[in-house]
């Protein structure tokens, strides 16, 4: 049973997936994420049904093993008969080849949860955040695992006060065999990490104080990071924009 001071960590999302993407080794990670916000996106909005679609891109010279961390909701109510994902995915992998290390593309779905501030909402200016990699002992229950990283993220925020606007927890879900997601050609590997701790910082702000985790969870990396959201309308308008004509049944 958990014991915490803290309250419950609050599940806000069953159906969110990450993707961890590099660069190519001939290319500066800012080409990357470039490239990434003005060819890739916009791409992927118009042969895949986003309901929400997130770009947070590494700032500064530290090398967590990628360049941008994306999340994504797909929309099941409009994955109708336009949406073929081998299509999709056959699209997708030929503009990868343009600026992404396809040997490095790691992906695979998450429980979100939401352990401090207001909820989520649409963000139309970038935002700044704190991401933690988190990985856990193998003798820990998901449950286990769970309540130790929520209480050790709610730690940070509250020794850091009004640096923090939000928090939030995601835990890595395994898929069955252990691997990633799959793509037309080449398959994404798994996420290495159990956990992502997300925090939103104020303007000018940082995490000036941070504890130590508890016995079972450790933080292997905490980057810096700018996000940029697309809104929903856009992500509305711009699935099957120019898209090939669907044939007339």
């Amino acid at each position: 049973m958990r014991i915490s001071q803290f309250p419950k960590p609050v599940l806000t999302s069953r159906s969110k997936s990450l993707g961890m993407l590099s660069r190519r080794p001939d290319l500066s990670r800012e080409y990357f994420q470039r490239y990434y916000e003005t060819s890739h996106a916009p791409l992927g909005m118009r042969h895949y049904p986003f309901a929400k679609y997130v770009r947070n891109h590494v700032q500064g010279e530290g090398d967590p093993g990628f360049d941008t961390l994306s999340e994504f909701w797909l929309d099941g109510r409009r994955a109708d008969e336009r949406f073929d994902p081998v299509k999709a995915g056959a699209i997708m992998d030929q503009d990868e080849m343009k600026f992404m290390d396809r040997s490095n593309k790691r992906a695979g779905p998450v429980m979100e949860y939401l352990l401090f501030g207001p909820a989520r909402g649409v963000e139309t200016e970038p935002v700044h955040k704190r991401a933690m990699l988190l990985t856990r002992s193998a003798a820990l229950t998901d449950e286990a695992f769970l309540g130790l990283a929520a209480d050790f993220g709610q730690q940070v925020c509250a020794a850091n006060g009004p640096a923090i606007f939000r928090a939030m927890l995601d835990v890595v879900r395994t898929l069955p065999g252990g691997g990633g997601v799959a793509s037309a050609s080449v398959p994404y590997l798994a996420i290495p990490h159990a956990g992502i701790l997300w925090y939103w910082l104020e303007e000018n702000r940082r995490l000036d104080s941070v504890p130590e985790p508890p016995p079972g969870v450790s933080v292997t990396a905490a980057v810096s990071m700018v996000s940029h959201e697309t809104s929903p309308e856009l992500l509305a308008t711009a699935y099957g924009a120019n898209d090939d004509p669907v044939p007339a049944t």
